[in-house]
């Protein structure tokens, strides 16, 4: 037989903090991945600008790995449709 949950105010402040962690800790994921696709989208450009196949090439993989990763957090999020990805 399972244990009612406590319903006290600590467990439900204990509770909130730790959904508030979690939040904070995610955000901050998503906003360094954004940032390096920004970053790896300017090297790719420059790359471009300068007509360097090889690294382009590189760039361009690396940007596909970064933007797969924000898809696949957009989905866990249930926020894919509020991105254009």
């Amino acid at each position: 037989m399972k244990s009612p949950k406590p319903t006290d105010p600590f467990s439900q402040a204990h509770k909130t903090i730790n959904e508030f962690a979690e939040n904070m800790f995610l955000s901050h994921l998503l906003t360094e991945t954004i940032d390096n696709c920004e970053k790896l989208q300017r090297e790719y450009e420059a790359a471009e600008s300068i007509k360097d196949d090889d690294l382009m090439e590189r760039k361009k993989r690396e940007l596909d790995v970064c933007m797969a990763s924000l898809n696949i957090a957009a989905q866990i999020c249930n926020i894919s449709e509020d991105l254009d990805i």
